[in-house]
């Protein structure tokens, strides 16, 4: 009995002396493989490790081994993160609504501010529109969680999401040439050249071109490509490194897309709304009016505009009854300088210089439905510059950096927002006021006795008028100052102490104009 138990212990010994090899041996092989990865989530460069703050890094063996098409794809692989790339933005597939920890921004007007910033190679991006781009030749993308106010600034209560694009290397000639092809004609170009031009003077240049068919049908205008992608970037950097202590990189960047509009299906159009738009349709059809208003006859021709079987709803949530118009159209280009001088033993001095200047025009049929009903064309430019000085620096176990920034942006938005056009000029064209507006109006009758719509010259149908062109401008003045440190208490224990100072203008001009009615007045 004794020797039994004697040879099962050794075997169980056995078996867990083995366990604790195989165990070490995993561990020892993935300590030999773990990467050091560098960000600069303080501004500085340091190990993700040592950075106290939430933060994903994505490497560029990262971003290729999961595909990720545009810088709108990486909350497939982050935390905490959202990131859509045009949804609720007026036709524009050029729009970064972001949120981390379910704070951001979805609406792009100027008014309204993102609520995560976003930055390229450390340039604030003053604009959610225009804040998706591809992700050809980025060196990493760093998602910082959490408030970044005192090193990043203005609009960063959510987070921040930097981009660092790769830099000449003035040690070696490469690059590479990349051809995709998919379903939906789909066929995509990507290309990087690095190029030594003696000692201490490197180029580098990347491409990317993108075109693919829309995934967006509809079965009244099918001429109509909805959901496109026909784009094209470069991306052009040169550096010189003078010396040991100082280097200078001159970055420049260009964006063109001529597309169509995002699609959208009738989903919207179910319930209480569909029956209403039925009988919409059918009394709008019959009523005098302009063309565009009045598909299904010429004016005054008493044809209804009744519903076509299938028209309205289709198996396919692709397939939709839109009309358009439709855009999605725009340029952005952008120069930067970034200096660095190690001007000290204990620290350097950085300069960063920038002009980024946009111009997006798109138009989208918003109701999905095959009566033109609601649609909305926006003109928006947008033009900035920045400028930053830092001095940083590292005395014993305290390390700190002093910045100064400063920051201007004009924003100028034309927006037409068309609802159900036509409507005023039908009313006008009927001959009195037979439609009550309340449920205690008795037509036909007189304004302002009987509020009641329809006939020529009666201003209850101005009222009615939902057509709107606003013209908008924003002009801001953004001046800051920061400092932080950081004492290294023990190998485990550190301070960080920081306090960032803003001052601010904002100038916002607004004039607003009604085109059916302001032609009846």
């Amino acid at each position: 009995m004794f020797s039994k138990n004697k040879s099962l212990r050794h075997i169980c010994f056995g078996w867990g002396l083995t366990l604790v090899i195989i165990l070490t041996g995993q561990i020892q092989a993935q300590t030999m493989i773990l990467e050091e990865i560098t960000v600069t989530a303080r501004k500085l460069e340091e190990s993700l490790q040592d950075a106290p703050i939430s933060v994903t890094a994505l490497t560029r063996d990262d971003i290729r081994a999961a595909s990720l098409e545009d810088i709108s794809y990486i909350d497939r692989v982050t935390p905490n993160l959202w990131f859509q790339g045009g949804s609720r933005s007026g036709g524009t597939s050029n729009n970064a609504q972001v949120f981390i920890r379910g704070i951001g921004q979805f609406d792009f007007i100027p008014t309204a501010d993102p609520g995560v910033g976003s930055y390229i190679d450390g340039i604030y991006l003053g604009r959610a529109v225009g804040g998706v781009f591809n992700l050809n030749d980025v060196e990493r993308i760093e998602v910082l969680r959490g408030p970044q106010g005192t090193l990043f600034g203005r609009n960063t209560i959510g987070g921040a999401i930097n981009v660092v694009t790769a830099q000449p290397t003035l040690d070696k000639r490469e690059g590479f040439l990349e051809l995709k092809a998919g379903n939906d004609d789909w066929l995509e170009g990507n290309g990087v050249v690095n190029l030594p031009l003696g000692d201490s003077v490197a180029a580098r240049l990347s491409f990317n071109i993108k075109n693919r068919d829309g995934y967006g049908t509809s079965t009244v205008a099918p001429e109509i490509d909805w959901g496109n992608n026909d784009n094209y970037s470069l991306r052009a950097a040169l550096r010189w490194q003078a010396s040991d202590s100082f280097e200078a990189t001159f970055n420049a960047d260009y964006y063109r897309q001529d597309q169509a509009s995002m699609p959208s299906n009738s989903s919207f159009f179910t319930g209480v709304g569909l029956p209403a738009l039925r009988v919409g349709a059918v009394l709008f059809g019959i009523l005098p009016g302009p063309p565009e208003f009045l598909p299904g006859g010429p004016p005054g021709s008493g044809v209804p505009v009744l519903p076509t079987p299938g028209t309205i709803f289709a198996e396919d949530s692709f397939v939709s009854s839109k009309t358009g118009p439709s855009k999605d159209d725009g340029e952005i280009w952008g120069v930067s300088l970034n200096m660095t001088w190690d001007a000290f033993e204990w620290g350097s001095i950085k300069s960063t210089t920038s002009y980024r200047n946009m111009d997006l025009h798109f138009i989208d049929d918003n109701d999905s439905y095959f009566i033109e009903l609601a649609l909305t064309d926006d003109e928006f430019e947008q033009w900035q510059f920045s400028q930053e000085l830092q001095l940083s620096g590292e005395i014993g176990k305290l390390n700190w950096i002093n910045g100064l920034y400063y920051f201007y942006e004009k924003v100028t938005e034309l927006n037409a927002v068309m609802l159900m056009p036509g409507f005023v000029q039908a009313l006008e064209a009927f001959p009195a006021a037979v439609f009550p507006v309340t449920p205690t109006s008795v037509c036909p009758g007189a304004f302002p006795a009987n509020i009641c719509a329809g006939g020529a010259g009666n201003p209850v149908n101005l009222a009615l008028d939902n057509n709107t062109v606003d013209f908008n401008k924003v002009v801001v003045n953004n001046i800051a100052f920061y400092t932080q440190g950081s004492y290294q208490l023990s190998d485990q224990w550190s301070l960080t102490a920081g306090i960032r100072f803003t001052y601010e203008e904002k100038d916002f001009t607004r004039s607003q104009f009604k085109p059916d009615s302001s032609a009846l007045l």
